[in-house]
C-alpha cells in the first residue's frame, strides 16, 4: 500500500542511521516472512493442493503487481499504491496465509526495476504490505466475516480495514521516521492521499 524511501543525509551518523534502518527492515522482513512460512506449513500448503486456489492465487497475484506499477506520490519520496482495493478482497476471500503470499508476491514498486530502491527495501516494502494483509484478513476470518452474508460481511469488514491501514500506516510511518528524522506522528500525518506536499 505506502512504501517507504530511500535514506536521506540528516542527524544520525550514516553508519549507524543506515544500521538502525536496516536493522527495522530487517525486523519487519524476518519476522514476516516466518509468519507466513509458518502458517503456510500449518494450513495453507493444504488449500494449495487444490489448482482452483492456486490458479486464483495465480491471478490475484498478477492483477495486484499490475496495479502496484501505478503508484501515486504521498510525501517526498514515499509512495501509496492504489492496489488497496486489490489486497482487501484477497484478505477477505483467502485465509491469512494464502493472502499474505499473494500480496508478498504481488508488491512491486517500480523503482525496483530502475534500480532506485535496494532489495532490502524492496524486501521491506513486500513485508509490511504482507503483514498488512494477513493481520486483515485474520481480523476479518476472526469476526466470522464472510461472503455468503452482507450483514456479516460488514461487520468484519470494517475492523479488518482498520487493522489494515494501521499496520500499514504504522510500520511505514516508523520507516519514514529513520529515513527522514521526523517525528512518528508527522509521517503518519503525510501518508494520506491528498495530503499538501
Amino acid at each position: 500500500m505506502t512504501e517507504a524511501a530511500a535514506p536521506k543525509p540528516g542527524r544520525f551518523s550514516g553508519l549507524s542511521r543506515e544500521l538502525m534502518i536496516r536493522l527495522y527492515e530487517g525486523s519487519v522482513i524476518v519476522p514476516t516472512v516466518g509468519l507466513l512460512l509458518a502458517s503456510l506449513a500449518d494450513a495453507g500448503f493444504r488449500d494449495l493442493r487444490s489448482s482452483k486456489v492456486v490458479l486464483g492465487a495465480l491471478f490475484w497475484i498478477g492483477v495486484i503487481a499490475v496495479v502496484e506499477l501505478l503508484p501515486v506520490p504521498a510525501w517526498k519520496s514515499l509512495r501509496v499504491s492504489m492496489a488497496f482495493p486489490l489486497y482487501t478482497a484477497v484478505a477477505f476471500y483467502y485465509p491469512p496465509a494464502i493472502a499474505g503470499g499473494i500480496a508478498f508476491l504481488g508488491s512491486w514498486d517500480p523503482r525496483e526495476f530502475r534500480g532506485e530502491v535496494s532489495i532490502f527495501r524492496a524486501l521491506f516494502n513486500r513485508s509490511q504490505v504482507s503483514l498488512a494483509v494477513f493481520a486483515s484478513s485474520s481480523t476479518f476470518h476472526a469476526l466470522q466475516g464472510g461472503l455468503t452474508s452482507w450483514s456479516r460481511m460488514l461487520l468484519a469488514a470494517a475492523p479488518a480495514v482498520l487493522v489494515f491501514y494501521l499496520v500499514n500506516s504504522g510500520l511505514v510511518s516508523i520507516a519514514a521516521r529513520l529515513v527522514y528524522e521526523i517525528p512518528i506522528r508527522q509521517a503518519f500525518r503525510r501518508l494520506r492521499i491528498g495530503n499538501p506536499l
